[in-house]
Order: structure tokens, then C-alpha cells, then sequence
């Protein structure tokens, strides 16, 4: 099995509680959760990414454990082996493309070494980004800071991949380009993939499986 989740999480506001129930078992190595805001989907990423604790629950990724609250195991973030790119792409202002890639590794931008220069260079040539390098993210596309979160996300090696509407902020002609971008280095690291969409365009590209989510319930469609 390579998604195998199975996460539950009560959110309690002034005037509202939300419960999400979120499971999921599947052998495709790409799948996207679609739904409409406020269904549960970006909520159930931050479950996955252990940003976020469940009430109760277990993920096994790959068929790898990374957490099972009747074992009290639940890993941080990271030590999750995952490469995560949120919808607004997260970015530091204060720090160049570069130093964003790199930060990837960590801590290491601050104290470089050839292998982290290596890296951060071989992951700016395969987004295209070495003529921006030392360019700060405020000057650089919305196209091209995707491209710096998704160099970000993959430089170490993870074993599996989260997305979080990674298209949402792009022009139609630019999500199209991009989409393939996206299919293309999933297939290159040969990794599962996750996707949170709210476009069925989104899917059509990049997901082998589909699942909806709907007021904190997943169920493939």
C-alpha cells in the first residue's frame, strides 16, 4: 500500500466545531484531494506533514511508518522524509533564490559546503533558476517562485511529496506549463505524490487516483 492514512481531528472555534475524518488507503502513486474551501483538505496536509497532531490515527507512507497514536508515535516534521510546497509558496523575503533552495538542507545555507553548493546549484539548473540566483523573491515571477519552493522541497531527497494548490496563484497559461513541470519531476524522482487542488484541470495532469473531500470526509471519487 503506498497512501495508507487514517487521521481524525476536532476544531473548535467560538462558534463552530469541524471534524475531520480523513482515510484513505491506495496503491496509486499519485493521487489529489479535491474539494472546496474550508472541506477539510488543507487541514489533512498539515496531518500529513506533522505540522499538525490528530486526535487519534496512523500514516504509513510507502510502507514506511511516520505515525500511530495507539503506539504514541508521531514524527515531526522533519523527519518526515516528505517534501512539502505550500500554496503561497512560503518563501523567505530576506534570503535569495539560492539561499532558499538550500535552506532545504536546513541550516546548512549559513555555513556552506561543497556538497550544499553542489546541490543547490545541480537544483537551480533543473528549475532554471541559476540566472536568478542571487535575486530575492520579491523580484522574481510567480512562476519562478514555484519553481524555487519545488527546488526547495526536493533538494533533500524526500521520499514522498505534498502539495498544496501549488497553481492556484498562476495565470491559466502558466498552470498549464507548469502542471507538466510538476508530472514531469514526480516521474523524474520516481516518488508518491499528494496533491490538495480544488481544479479538476489539476487532476487530469497529475493525479491516478482522485478522492473528494467533503465536510471533514474523504472518500474516493
Amino acid at each position: 500500500m503506498i497512501f495508507d492514512f487514517n487521521l481524525h481531528k476536532k476544531i473548535i472555534t467560538s462558534n463552530h466545531e469541524f471534524i475531520l475524518h480523513s482515510e484513505c488507503q491506495s496503491n496509486a502513486k499519485r493521487i489529489a484531494i479535491i474539494g472546496a474551501s474550508g472541506s477539510g483538505k488543507s487541514l489533512t496536509l498539515q496531518l500529513l506533514a506533522g505540522l499538525l497532531k490528530p486526535l487519534s490515527g496512523s500514516l504509513k507512507i510507502d510502507g514506511k511508518l511516520y505515525g500511530d497514536t495507539t503506539q504514541k508515535i508521531w514524527l515531526p516534521p522533519q523527519k518526515r522524509d516528505v517534501g512539502v510546497m505550500f500554496q503561497d509558496y512560503a518563501l523567505f523575503p530576506h534570503l535569495t533564490v539560492a539561499q532558499n533552495v538550500a535552506f532545504g538542507l536546513q541550516n546548512h545555507w549559513r555555513d556552506p559546503n561543497r556538497q550544499v553548493n553542489e546541490l543547490t546549484e545541480k537544483w537551480l539548473n533543473r528549475m532554471q533558476l541559476s540566472h536568478l540566483a542571487n535575486h530575492y523573491p520579491n523580484h522574481i515571477s510567480g512562476g519562478q517562485k514555484q519553481r524555487v519552493a519545488l527546488a526547495r522541497a526536493c533538494i533533500r531527497q524526500p521520499r514522498w511529496l505534498l502539495l498544496d494548490e501549488p497553481f492556484s496563484a498562476l495565470d491559466t497559461e502558466l498552470r498549464q506549463q507548469m502542471r507538466l513541470e510538476v508530472s514531469d519531476l514526480q516521474k523524474e524522482l520516481d516518488i508518491p505524490m499528494l496533491l490538495i487542488t480544488h481544479d479538476k484541470a489539476d487532476c487530469d495532469v497529475l493525479a491516478d487516483e482522485i478522492w473528494r473531500m467533503e465536510n471533514g470526509k474523504l472518500s474516493r471519487q
